[in-house]
C-alpha cells in the first residue's frame, strides 16, 4: 500500500519512508534530514521516464539511427548515445571503443588489429580511434548479440552524435514531441589519455544543434567521476552518476581504493550530490533479491537514502529475455511494475515498447 501510494504520490511516500530511513541513515545530520524533507515535500509527482537503451536494441543492433528512430516511435521519453571517438575527433556512437562485436570492422580492415591496454586491461581487437570518420563509415554494424535478430544483410550504418540529434529533432518536429538524449561518456580518461577530449566534443555539438538551450532534454551520464565534476563546474546540463560492478572502481578514483559499493553509503551519496543530480545504478543495486518461490523482490534502502538527497534514480537495464530479469521475476511486465511502484524515476530499457506498456498498466491501476 505505501509502495503504491509512493508512485501516486511521491511526496507523500517519501515522507512516509523516512522514519525507516533517518534510523539507517544515522550519519545524516538533523539539519540535512530537515532540508530533505522540504525538498521532498514541494516535488510534484513526475510520471518515470522510458529511455531506449542504445535505442530500441532488443529489435534492431544497437546505436543505429534505425534502433534511436524505432525507440522513439515506441514511446520513449530519451534515447542513449553510447559515445567514444574517432582518430579525427567526431563522436560516434558505440558500445566500447573496440568495434568488433557490433561491426565488420574485421573482414574491412583485416590489418588494422591490434592490442591495447584499456583501463589496466589488455584488449585486442579494432579500435575507433584509430580510424577516421571517413573510415568508419565504410563499416556496416551488426547485432552484437547471439540471441537476438542479426539483419546482417541490411547495411546499418554508424551514426555521428551530430546525426543522432538531427533524427531526433527531426521526429521531435514531425510529431510535436520533446524526446531528449542522454549520451554516455565512454573511457573518459582512457581518451584524453590519447590526445582526445570527449566532453568538449560533446559541448560543442550540443551548442552546436542548439540543445544547450534545452537543458531539460539532456542529461549527461558515466561510470567515471572527475569528467562529471569537472562538467558540473563548466556546465548547466544535467548529470547522472552511473553506478557499476559494487566492487569495482570508478577508473579514475581507483588509485583511492572508492569502489561503487562505497558511493552508495550516506556519506558517498552526499559526495555525489556535489556534482550530479541523478545515479544510474544497476537495478540489483535497490532490491535484496528474494529466492523464495512467490513473485516479489524486497526492496533495500538505497533508493530512500537517495531520496533524502532529492537525486533522480534511473536503473539499468531492462531486458525482455527471462535471464536477464531478477529473480524470483519471470515477466518483464512484472519487473517493470516492481521498478515503477517503487518509485524510480525512469528505466533504460532494449524493449521500450514493453517499458511503455507496463508503465501504462500500472498508471491506469493506480489511477
Amino acid at each position: 500500500m505505501i509502495i503504491a501510494k509512493w508512485f501516486k504520490s511521491r511526496n507523500v511516500g517519501a515522507l512516509l519512508g523516512l522514519v525507516g530511513v533517518l534510523t539507517v541513515a544515522g550519519c545524516v545530520s538533523t539539519t540535512e534530514s530537515s532540508r530533505a524533507t522540504e525538498e521532498v515535500q514541494t516535488q510534484s509527482p513526475r510520471r518515470p521516464l522510458v529511455i531506449a537503451h542504445r535505442g530500441a536494441s532488443g529489435y534492431l543492433p544497437e546505436h543505429t539511427l534505425e534502433a534511436y528512430i524505432r525507440g522513439m516511435e515506441m514511446g520513449a521519453d530519451f534515447v542513449e548515445p553510447d559515445l567514444v571517438m574517432t582518430k579525427d575527433g567526431v563522436l560516434v556512437a558505440r558500445h566500447e571503443n573496440e568495434i568488433s562485436d557490433t561491426t565488420n570492422v574485421a573482414s574491412v580492415f583485416p590489418d588494422r588489429k591490434t592490442t591495447k591496454v584499456i583501463e589496466d586491461a589488455k584488449v585486442t581487437g579494432w579500435f575507433v580511434e584509430d580510424f577516421t570518420l571517413a573510415e568508419v563509415k565504410k563499416l556496416k554494424a551488426k547485432q552484437r548479440l547471439a540471441f537476438r535478430p542479426q539483419m546482417d544483410q541490411q547495411a546499418f550504418l554508424v551514426p555521428t552524435l551530430a546525426e543522432i540529434i538531427d533524427a531526433v529533432d527531426q521526429y521531435n518536429t514531425k510529431h510535436g514531441k520533446k524526446i531528449g538524449i542522454i549520451p554516455e561518456i565512454k573511457h573518459s580518461t582512457y581518451f584524453r589519455s590519447v590526445g582526445l577530449n570527449i566532453e568538449k566534443e560533446l559541448l560543442r555539438v550540443l551548442a552546436e544543434k542548439t540543445w544547450s538551450q534545452k537543458l531539460d532534454q539532456v542529461y549527461i551520464q558515466s561510470f567515471e567521476v572527475g569528467n562529471l565534476r569537472e562538467l558540473a563546474a563548466t556546465t548547466k546540463y544535467s548529470l547522472v552518476q552511473l553506478l557499476g560492478d559494487p566492487k569495482e572502481s570508478p577508473y579514475d578514483l581507483k588509485s583511492k581504493k572508492i569502489t561503487y559499493r562505497d558511493m552508495v553509503t550516506n556519506e558517498g551519496l552526499r559526495e555525489i550530490r556535489k556534482y550530479a543530480m541523478a545515479l544510474g545504478p544497476y537495478k540489483k543495486y535497490l532490491v535484496v533479491e528474494n529466492n523464495a518461490k512467490d513473485d516479489s523482490l524486497v526492496a533495500n534502502d538505497v533508493l530512500k537514502n537517495a531520496r533524502l538527497l532529492d537525486f533522480r534514480i534511473f536503473p539499468y537495464t531492462f531486458r525482455n529475455e527471462s535471464f536477464f530479469i531478477l529473480k524470483p521475476l519471470t515477466d518483464p511486465m512484472k519487473e517493470y511494475e516492481f521498478f515503477y511502484k517503487l518509485g524510480v524515476d525512469g528505466v533504460f530499457s532494449d524493449f521500450p515498447d514493453t517499458a511503455v506498456k507496463a508503465l501504462k498498466a500500472v498508471e491506469s491501476v493506480l489511477n
